[in-house]
């Protein structure tokens, strides 16, 4: 491929949109720069996409003000142009996200509205504990609240597994029916 020559000329008949110039510049920065992409693994969509990019910065600065100065210098100032985009390519888009590749990790203490939500729900079942029955009471003390095993309880209330578990269904329908009254007394326009 044989180097061009600018001139102050050829840079004012560019600058004019002379169709012949245009043709010329079109064609000759495009073979140089597609050689140039090629060489640096740019694929075929991205290397045009490139290309247009960097005749679209070159013509731009070119019709400015400030220009360029020297028409000699037109072939390395479009391929420092062409240099830039290229590296602005490479670069991870400012849109894009990174690739969740570490999970952050997870914190072990509740918020300050799950502790504040925990602390009313505690007052709340303590509440309507303290209005069931001593039997009942005990029983849900027991199983749920100290965890002790339903054998255990089952010794203590000198009772078989079959009438614990009947024991434990009256008290939590009991609870139950305690704890939405309370709530419906609290805010009696919150549906159920």
């Amino acid at each position: 491929m044989d180097f061009f020559p600018f001139d102050g000329e050829y840079l004012r008949r560019l600058l004019a949109a002379d169709q012949v110039v245009e043709e010329h510049f079109a064609n000759y920065f495009g073979r140089l720069l597609t050689i140039k992409l090629r060489a640096r693994r740019v694929r075929g969509p991205d290397i045009d996409e490139m290309i247009q990019e960097t005749f679209f910065r070159a013509l731009n600065i070119l019709r400015s003000p400030t220009g360029i100065r020297n028409p000699d210098c037109l072939g390395p100032f479009v391929n420092t142009i062409c240099n830039n985009i290229w590296h602005e390519h490479r670069r991870p888009k400012k849109t894009e996200q990174f690739p969740d590749l570490f999970q952050e990790p997870a914190s072990d203490r509740p918020s300050a509205e799950a502790k504040m939500i925990s602390n009313e729900v505690t007052a709340a079942v303590h509440s309507v504990l303290d209005r069931l029955s001593e039997k009942d009471r005990r029983i849900l003390r027991a199983i749920f609240l100290e965890e002790r095993s339903k054998d255990d309880v089952c010794r203590e209330w000198n009772v078989d597994r079959a009438y614990l578990r009947v024991l434990l269904h009256r008290a939590k329908k009991m609870f139950k029916r305690l704890f939405l009254k309370k709530k419906d007394d609290e805010d009696p326009n919150e549906p159920r």
